[in-house]
């Protein structure tokens, strides 16, 4: 209930945390999410200190990937602000070429959430290229007939589906 005190624990598991786990991203989401609902300002501030704290213990490597794709989540669900969400992702995209390559299973979570963050930023349909970029880095990675690719498809399927609904619905 008193969110500064949330913001100053946020602020002293970060002082005192020398090496980071995951536990601590987690005490920091879960912080976050209860901030949010009513202490947007606040929430921003616990999540500044938690990508902080993640970015000065784990470099660029494909946790600190895992973590802004976790971030950008939050900042596109619970506070509403798809551009920080944005520029996040394209931070874990640029981690994730650097440590791993484009191809990549840790590019992944990314291209999904770049997904469900395009219709935000571009408009409905717009996730449609990230669900097939999605698709091709998942066949390249498990192979065309694996279960991930056909999950991948069928969302793809459901999109465009979902797009031409909304084009005939603006038609009219």
């Amino acid at each position: 209930g008193k969110h500064d005190d949330a913001v100053r624990l946020a602020r002293e598991i970060a002082d005192g945390s020398p090496h980071h786990d995951g536990a601590d991203q987690f005490r920091f989401q879960h912080l976050a999410q209860l901030t949010a609902i009513d202490d947007t300002a606040n929430a921003v501030k616990v999540a500044s200190i938690a990508l902080s704290s993640a970015e000065r213990c784990l470099g660029d490597s494909p946790r600190l990937a895992n973590h802004l794709t976790d971030w950008a989540n939050f900042y596109r669900g619970m506070l509403r602000q798809p551009d920080r969400a944005r520029d996040l992702l394209a931070r874990a995209e640029t981690v994730v070429s650097a440590c791993c390559g484009v191809v990549s299973r840790y590019m992944e979570p990314v291209l999904q959430e770049r997904a469900w963050l395009a219709p935000e930023l571009d408009g409905k349909g717009s996730g449609m290229l990230y669900i097939e970029q999605l698709r091709d880095l998942r066949a390249s990675i498990y192979g065309d007939n694996s279960q991930q690719v056909e999950q991948t498809t069928i969302d793809l399927a459901a999109a465009h589906a979902q797009s031409a609904d909304w084009a005939r619905s603006e038609e009219h």
